[in-house]
């Protein structure tokens, strides 16, 4: 069972343009070693029935990252190569300085995008820390959490995962799906922390919830301490989440 996405962040929205854009890019290098017009559909056209393994690899890597599978980073990674060597393939071929200036940007623009991505995957929205058939806890700390969502309805659970900007929450109880914005409300030695966020993803009874942090949350016209104080204190205690 995979975890299921209600909305994708801006970082996968951006690295499905990218793979869509290597394309393009590969397609005005040929042209440029050709001398034809990168405008010239036919031309495009032709990347996919010379090189067909460019458009399988594409077409992995674009489902991979819209799933956001751990499996899309090595597809990236093979998809990106392939792109850098034909390019640098045809600047050894013309030696022309321009096409070898547009495959060295193209390079380092492939380095942010993986490093990027990289660190988008390790958001805990898209890691349980549990396994559907685990039975019994699934949580080495007994974080419990209550969360109020829909018209005044609340639901109990404990923190699975988290992150400096979301976690994952298994509910005690199975709720039909939990979408849109929550409060998340936790109560640690005496301390309540309160912050609003929104369910981006689920996986059983567990939702994935990427919070506003920008927003300070108020209560009674006083503020109170929201998810940064306590994820701070979490990293402080070294508490880190560990899958079962």
């Amino acid at each position: 069972m995979a975890v299921k996405l209600y909305k994708r962040s801006r970082v996968t929205a951006n690295t499905l343009l990218y793979v869509l854009l290597s394309v393009v890019f590969l397609h005005i290098i040929l042209s440029l070693s050709r001398g034809s017009s990168a405008l010239d559909l036919s031309r495009f056209l032709e990347i996919f029935k010379d090189q067909p393994y460019i458009a399988v690899l594409g077409l992995l890597s674009f489902f991979a990252v819209m799933q956001v599978r751990n499996i899309s980073k090595i597809l990236l990674l093979a998809f990106a190569s392939i792109i850098i060597f034909e390019s640098f393939l045809q600047f050894f071929h013309e030696f022309d300085k321009f096409i070898l200036v547009l495959a060295f940007c193209y390079f380092l623009i492939t380095l942010y995008v993986f490093i990027v991505w990289s660190l988008e995957l390790q958001e805990s929205v898209y890691c349980p820390c549990f396994s559907h058939e685990t039975i019994g806890r699934k949580s080495m700390y007994h974080l419990n959490v209550m969360i109020e969502f829909g018209y005044k309805e609340k639901a109990n659970g404990h923190l699975t995962n988290w992150h400096d900007e979301s976690c994952f929450i298994i509910l005690k109880e199975k709720f039909g799906e939990v979408k849109g914005t929550i409060k998340f409300i936790i109560d640690f030695e005496g301390k309540r922390f309160i912050q609003k966020g929104e369910v981006v993803s689920c996986y059983g009874k567990g939702i994935g919830v990427k919070f506003f942090l920008a927003d300070d949350y108020l209560e009674d016209g006083h503020d109170i301490f929201g998810w940064r104080e306590f994820f701070t204190i979490l990293s402080d205690r070294g508490y880190l989440p560990q899958l079962l």
